[in-house]
């Protein structure tokens, strides 16, 4: 839903359905894996859940709670 850029940064936030952040991140980086992309870490606490890849793009993707039923993707690029 909104795209913003900081120098070389690119962050794109997007809104999905569900309730549980860590499942939603965990699909992101077993989509990002089969993309190509390796992963470096991941973290989670009660709030958040994030992961860091590097690949064609390096950056992080981080999936927290916005509503209930919806949650907050934050995608950041660093290129």
């Amino acid at each position: 839903y909104d795209r913003a850029t900081q120098g070389k940064t690119t962050v794109v936030f997007g809104v999905v359905p569900g309730d549980d952040f860590v499942a939603v991140r965990d699909d992101l980086v077993r989509r990002l894996r089969g993309a190509g992309y390796t992963i470096v870490g991941t973290e989670q606490e009660s709030v958040e859940a994030e992961a860091e890849f590097r690949g064609p793009r390096t950056g992080t993707v981080r999936v927290q709670p916005r509503c209930p039923g919806q949650l907050t993707v934050r995608y950041t690029f660093n290129d």
